[in-house]
C-alpha cells in the first residue's frame, strides 16, 4: 500500500518508520512524478543500510521537496488516522494496526483518544494466550475480533472528523 507524504512525515516525527517503509515511500513517489535527487537515493537503498545514511537522505529529500515533518501532535493524528483507515481494507491485518496504535498510546503516555485501542490490543492478547479474561474487552468474547476492530476505527474517524470540524467551526468563528 501506498504511503502517503503526510504519513511518512509522521511517521519519522514518531520514529516508528522502518527502512522498508521510506523506499517504498520513495519509489512511489518517484513513480508519480516527483524530482528529487535524495528521493532517487533513497528509491534505491537496500533494507540493509544504515539508518543513520537513509535518515540523511531523507533530510534531503525533505528539502529537495520543499516538506517539513508535523509536529508531534499532528505526528499523531495523521499517522493514528491512517492506521484507522488501514483497518477498514479489505484483507488488511488487523492485528498488527491494533498493535500499532496501542504502542503509540503507551509511547505517549496513554492519551485518553487511543486507551480503547490500547484496551482491545489488551483483550486479543488475553484471547490469543488462552486467558479468557472477560474483563481485558469484554466485547472481545461476544463478536469477531475483525469486526470489533473494524467497528472501533470507523468510531475513531468518526470522532476525529467531529473534532476538526469542531476546530473549523471555531477557527470560523474567530
Amino acid at each position: 500500500m501506498k504511503i502517503p507524504t503526510k504519513v511518512i512525515l509522521a511517521m519519522s516525527a514518531l520514529e516508528c518508520a522502518r527502512t522498508s517503509d521510506f523506499i517504498a515511500w520513495a519509489i512511489d513517489e518517484l513513480v508519480a512524478g516527483r524530482e528529487s535527487d535524495a528521493l532517487a537515493v533513497l528509491a534505491g537503498f537496500d533494507e540493509r543500510v544504515s539508518s543513520f545514511e537513509l535518515g540523511e537522505y531523507f533530510q534531503k529529500a525533505k528539502r529537495e521537496l520543499c516538506v517539513a515533518e508535523p509536529t508531534r501532535a499532528e505526528a499523531m493524528n495523521q499517522y493514528t488516522t491512517y492506521l484507522a483507515q488501514r483497518i477498514l481494507e479489505s484483507g488488511s491485518d488487523y492485528r498488527s494496526i491494533v498493535a500499532k496504535l496501542a504502542k503509540l498510546c503507551y509511547s505517549n503516555d496513554y492519551p485518553s483518544y487511543l486507551m480503547e485501542w490500547y484496551d482491545l490490543e489488551d483483550g486479543l492478547c488475553d484471547i490469543e494466550s488462552a486467558k479468557n479474561y472477560p474483563f481485558a474487552y469484554e466485547a472481545l468474547y461476544q463478536a469477531d475480533p475483525r469486526v470489533i476492530a473494524e467497528d472501533l476505527a470507523r468510531s475513531f474517524l468518526k470522532n476525529k472528523e467531529s473534532e476538526q470540524g469542531a476546530d473549523g467551526d471555531a477557527e470560523e468563528a474567530v
